[in-house]
């Protein structure tokens, strides 16, 4: 999974909850299951210990539009469907780019694998980092005797400063069309873009959470545009977003 985080730098955040897989959730897939919405039962059981508003009964085909068929009343719809939910998917926006970043991702991996075996690696505060830039954890104990290793990749060294690929799911006019109906037209490009990376016999889980525990915005953001690089879906159990529409109220 690959993140990029665009934010506003005048709007106020709105006060009250937003805890979803992302805080700002644009996603494109090709697959319709790579985005879960939660079900009444698990909203009512959470929504209680929170205090939060959610939305009961909204699949994904209410928080979705065609990024392949754009028009300005595309992009209001867009936008509309994230300022009620509090979620996106903009289908097919990175269509033209995601196998480029899949390679990347493909080779960025092979070389971090490299790296750890030759030894070049060294301790962060996060965990281990080898000499490409990707972020080592340790592996979970229930993984370990088949991943054949104590640490395991959680981030990888892909950012925009090394695919290029990866840097237009940032600025591709489309998506700043829908931010800038979101939070007006005062954008920052936030980071350097992540790569989320989860190992076939195993990863490394991401529990529902605010991006604004990680980076303490006093303004409104960020707006993070989450994509894959594969497809995921409940049904395969690997790992599809999870949002709670409404909780961003």
């Amino acid at each position: 999974m690959f993140s990029s985080f665009l934010r506003s730098s005048i709007r106020r955040c709105k006060a009250g909850n937003m805890v979803s897989m992302t805080k700002r959730a644009f996603r494109e897939q090709e697959k319709h299951g790579a985005m879960h919405t939660l079900g009444k039962q698990e909203l009512d059981v959470w929504g209680k210990g929170t205090g939060a508003q959610v939305d009961h009964g909204v699949t994904v085909a209410d928080l979705e539009v065609d990024a392949e068929v754009w028009s300005d009343s595309v992009a209001d719809k867009a936008a509309e469907i994230y300022k009620t939910h509090g979620a996106l998917v903009l289908r097919g926006i990175n269509k033209k780019v995601i196998n480029e970043i899949n390679s990347h991702i493909k080779a960025q991996v092979s070389e971090a694998q490299r790296l750890y075996e030759e030894g070049q690696i060294k301790k962060v505060p996060e965990g281990w980092v080898t000499l490409d830039g990707t972020l080592w954890i340790p592996t979970m104990p229930a993984i370990r005797e088949k991943l054949g290793r104590d640490k395991t990749m959680m981030i990888l060294g892909v950012d925009y400063y090394t695919s290029a690929a990866l840097l237009n799911t940032a600025v591709d006019p489309r998506c700043l069309d829908v931010v800038e109906r979101i939070v007006g037209p005062n954008i920052e490009l936030f980071g350097k873009g992540q790569v989320f990376y989860k190992e076939a016999d195993g990863g490394v889980p991401k529990l529902l959470h605010q991006d604004n525990a990680y980076f303490e915005f006093k303004y409104d953001g960020p707006i993070v545009t989450l994509n894959y690089a594969v497809d995921t879906s409940v049904e395969k159990n690997n790992g599809p977003i999870y949002v709670i529409p409404g909780t961003h109220k």
